[in-house]
C-alpha cells in the first residue's frame, strides 16, 4: 500500500509527528501494513461501527449492497456521533500537541 510506505519513509527521515487514517480496513491488520512505529497517541485509526471496509460482518456486507456502501461515505456527516467527536477530540489533541514544533 502506497500509504503505509510514505507513513514509514517519513517516519525513517524523522518527519513523520503522527498518522491519521479514516475508512482504512487495514488499520485492524497491522502485520498487513507497513507502519511507522509511533509513541502512544500519535495515531488515530477510525472506521464507523458497520463500515463494510472495515466491518467483515455479513450484516455490513447486506447493507453496503442495499446502500451503495452509504455508510462508508458518511464520516463525520449530518449529527456527530459520539464516535465523531471522540476521533475529532483526538485528532485535535494531535494536532494541537506542538506537532511538527521544533522537530
Amino acid at each position: 500500500m502506497i500509504t503505509t510506505s510514505v507513513e514509514k519513509y517519513l517516519a525513517d527521515t524523522g518527519r513523520l509527528y503522527g498518522a491519521v487514517t479514516i475508512g482504512n480496513p487495514l488499520h485492524k491488520y497491522p502485520w498487513m501494513m507497513e507502519r511507522a512505529a509511533l509513541p502512544e497517541g500519535k495515531r488515530v485509526d477510525y472506521c464507523l461501527e458497520g463500515d463494510v471496509v472495515c466491518d467483515f460482518s455479513l450484516e455490513a456486507a447486506n447493507d453496503a449492497l442495499s446502500t451503495k456502501a452509504e455508510k462508508h461515505a458518511s464520516y463525520f456527516l449530518n449529527e456527530l456521533s459520539p464516535q465523531d467527536i471522540r476521533v475529532i477530540d483526538e485528532v485535535a489533541w494531535l494536532l494541537s500537541d506542538g506537532a511538527g514544533v521544533g522537530a
